[in-house]
């Protein structure tokens, strides 16, 4: 992350560097194993401090998190900006949750958000959070395919499945295995 950017002013940059990859392994991921660890941390971008303390405080309190496992940052940007964002860690996999300020939504609004997706994705007990669940759905049609457990899958994903057999034919299926417990499975494209 070179630069931070939040809307509507933007200015954020990033940079990466990206192999192509070696080999296709299937993705296979049913479990996300032991908890192993949860952080969060809120940025504010020329906001009051006061805004980071009181998100900080409301979302410590909501989840019972200790003071150590939440930061608050400042960060340079082009215009206001606030984001939540907490990492899950786990044996199998992390999990990211994010909740981002808006005008006139408060600082405990915020947390609020994001306390109630980690509720929502901790009792769901699946190793792959309903946000994600929609961006793996080409990365594997177009690689080695695969598989994994999430949450009753949102429109987007649903949208997206669609999209892609428009393309590329029927190579997801989506199976409900419980309350709030589907798996996903996604064929490899034929080369």
């Amino acid at each position: 992350m070179q630069r931070h950017g939040f809307y509507p002013a933007g200015g954020g940059s990033i940079f990466a560097t990206i192999q192509p990859g070696v080999g296709t392994v299937p993705f296979d991921v049913l479990e996300r194993g032991k908890t192993i660890g949860r952080q969060a941390e809120i940025l504010i971008a020329n906001l009051p401090v006061h805004v980071a303390n009181r998100e900080a405080m409301a979302f410590k309190h909501g989840l019972h998190w200790s003071h150590s496992e939440v930061d608050e940052r400042e960060v340079p940007a082009d215009g206001l900006g606030n984001a939540l964002i907490a990492r899950l860690r786990f044996s199998n996999c992390t999990t990211v949750i994010s909740a981002f300020g808006e005008l006139r939504k408060s600082a405990e609004k915020v947390a609020e958000e994001a306390i109630q997706q980690i509720r929502r994705h901790l009792e769901a007990n699946v190793p792959v959070c309903e946000h994600l669940a929609d961006q793996l759905l080409l990365p594997l049609a177009l690689g080695a395919g695969g598989r994994y457990r999430t949450v009753k899958p949102s429109e987007h994903t649903i949208t997206n499945a669609a999209i892609i057999s428009q393309f590329l034919g029927d190579v997801v299926t989506m199976e409900e295995q419980g309350v709030d417990d589907w798996l996903v499975t996604v064929r490899a494209r034929s080369h």
